[in-house]
């Protein structure tokens, strides 16, 4: 699953991943800060996704600057799950471009 643990991400990122094994029912993505238990879910579908597949864009922007953890979650036919967890996904904010201001004196 993408991104990487401890990347550092900003504004739309793609979330690659797997949802494809041979029980498969569905799959969600969900997400959590970093260090807290509960997770929200983002997205639930089901599809199957190849590996290295599009599971999502997501547009961060929102979201305060801080560590995230995803989960991807497959769930099969008979009700097992397989989790897969990238943590410490650090939302920051790109740099502000440098805008020169002329002066008089050229």
């Amino acid at each position: 699953i993408s991104p990487r643990p401890n990347e550092n991400v900003s504004g739309r990122i793609e979330v690659l991943g797997a949802a494809n094994t041979a029980d498969f029912a569905s799959w969600e993505l969900d997400w959590r800060h970093s260090g807290v238990q509960q997770w929200t879910t983002l997205l639930n579908n089901q599809t199957r996704v190849p590996a290295y597949g599009l599971l999502a864009t997501l547009a961060i922007n929102q979201l305060p600057v801080g560590a995230y953890d995803f989960r991807l979650r497959v769930i099969n036919q008979d009700g097992s799950l397989a989790d897969y967890i990238v943590p410490q996904v650090r939302v920051t904010r790109p740099p502000i471009p440098a805008t020169l201001t002329p002066t008089p004196f050229g």
